[in-house]
């Protein structure tokens, strides 16, 4: 686990780089409007892509650990299936983009951007589906490789096409359409050996009812990601969806650090349960709890350091949006604690129906919350309205986890890890509030840094073993 571990957060540490390196050019020669333009293009296509592939990428990871001698065969047909369902949605957005554009985002987006938003979204969703299969065939190397390819050309492309012929946003958008059709075209080549000509109607149908299950989760979790956007696009200008955007994206570097475990994780997690002893779910619980405590320290330094990367790496406009990245960090911290342990319970035992109470739950809060919070409280409101709906559709979906596959938890120690963030996360707010020099807040800040893990350890919320064994993986990388 501790070599793909290194694999997948090298690339995802120097993605993350990028993207960091990148934010002062974007915030510099993009307004607030202009991401709030481009949060819009990001919506329309994931929704409307993620529905119509009924999240067949879970079916597909789930039937190589299962059968390989079937699997080339169920792929191709899944992956074919996926083709022909895009297509069919393409002709109907393009039949109707202006409508769209009219109903859904009160003519703030011209229907061109819809119809684009629709394409971008097919070829995310494909590249998406093939790129996984990466992780499910412990290809960390080639995952990872691909991975920071795809921020290198999305960064490249699009300051080139900024300074070459003076685009804005839409420089942003043709770079995300142009290096997916060029990552595609790698991955098929990559996977060609899990494709065959010969499909089958029978693994279709047992990918189907795998999968349609989850629809509603998928649903779910499309809500979570752009009902706000849009409530936020209707009520207030799209400045503040552009700072709101901001510090989404700001977010996204522990997104994507959290995410690298879980790719490492997953793997183990399948492996392990497949053993079906006491002894495996112990050491899953174990490892588990590991996990959780990585999970805590990167969101906590990412937390701790928001305010300094904003101010530094952008512009006067672009300062709200720092109020906003730990109150979003610290619902994604919660969602992925949970989510990391209780979607492979359900999964291993091919019980996706306990999903939807969950699902269901998160779709009425979100609505609900985002309805009432945002007209109100603008941004503000609408990280309020994901982290409630995010504690309950969650705790629901750990239930139902317990319920089809328990596993040992140490409740304790789940709990004792949140709240020891959320404490410390009050102190990141007063020290953001309080109009000191940076430098002097810099210094308050390295003094948390040590209380934090200085406690951590101390109360062995982090082993300091494990600290060491890591230390030792990672070395040679520095």
């Amino acid at each position: 686990m501790l070599k793909h571990l290194r694999n997948y957060s090298t690339s995802t540490i120097v993605s993350s780089a990028i993207t960091f390196l990148a934010l002062p050019f974007f915030t510099r020669y993009l307004t607030p409007n202009d991401f709030g333009i481009l949060g819009l293009y990001f919506i329309f296509g994931n929704i409307t892509t993620s529905f119509l592939t009924i999240g067949l990428g879970l079916s597909t990871t789930r039937a190589f650990y299962k059968n390989e001698s079937s699997f080339n065969s169920l792929n191709s047909t899944n992956f074919v299936f996926i083709i022909i369902m895009l297509l069919i949605g393409g002709i109907i957005v393009w039949a109707t983009s202006e409508k769209i554009a009219f109903y859904f985002f009160d003519n703030k987006i011209l229907p061109k951007i819809v119809m684009l938003s629709y394409i971008g979204g097919s070829l995310s969703r494909i590249f998406v589906y093939l790129h996984d299969l990466l992780i499910a065939q412990e290809r960390s190397g080639s995952y990872s490789i691909l991975a920071l390819l795809s921020s290198v050309l999305n960064t490249l492309i699009s300051i080139f096409l900024i300074l070459t012929f003076s685009m804005t946003y839409d420089s942003r958008i043709f770079s995300d359409i142009i290096k997916n059709m060029f990552l595609i075209t790698t991955l098929i080549y990559l996977q060609r050996k899990y494709f065959t000509i010969r499909l089958s109607k029978k693994t279709l149908k047992w990918s189907i009812k795998l999968s349609w299950p989850r629809i509603p989760q998928l649903i779910s979790g499309l809500i979570q990601q752009s009902f706000d956007k849009i409530i936020l696009s209707k009520y207030k200008d799209l400045s503040q969806l552009g700072n709101y955007e901001i510090a989404n994206k700001m977010s996204q570097i522990c997104r994507a650090m959290i995410s690298t475990v879980a790719k490492a994780w997953i793997p183990y997690f399948m492996k392990k349960s497949e053993l079906r002893t006491d002894s495996a779910k112990t050491e899953i619980i174990n490892r588990y709890q590991e996990v959780v405590m990585v999970f805590n320290s990167l969101a906590f330094v990412i937390c701790l350091f928001c305010e300094d990367i904003i101010i530094l790496m952008t512009t006067v406009e672009f300062y709200p949006s720092m109020f906003l990245v730990p109150a979003i960090i610290a619902t994604m911290l919660f969602t992925h604690t949970i989510t990391t342990i209780a979607k492979p319970q359900i999964l291993f035992n091919e019980k996706l129906q306990y999903m939807l109470p969950s699902s269901f739950i998160s779709v009425i809060a979100n609505v609900l919350f985002n309805i009432i919070l945002i007209p109100k409280y603008g941004a503000i409101g609408a990280v309020i309205a994901l982290f409630l709906a995010s504690i309950l559709s969650n705790l629901i979906l750990f239930y139902f986890a317990q319920k089809v596959y328990p596993l040992p938890y140490n409740y304790y120690f789940l709990i004792g890890q949140f709240f020891y963030f959320l404490g410390f996360l009050i102190s990141i707010y007063n020290l953001m509030l309080v109009d000191y020099p940076l430098y002097i807040k810099l210094c308050f800040k390295l003094f948390l840094l040590i209380i934090y893990f200085y406690l951590a350890i101390k109360f062995t919320l982090i082993k300091k073993e494990r600290l060491l064994l890591l230390w030792d993986n990672y070395r040679p990388i520095f």
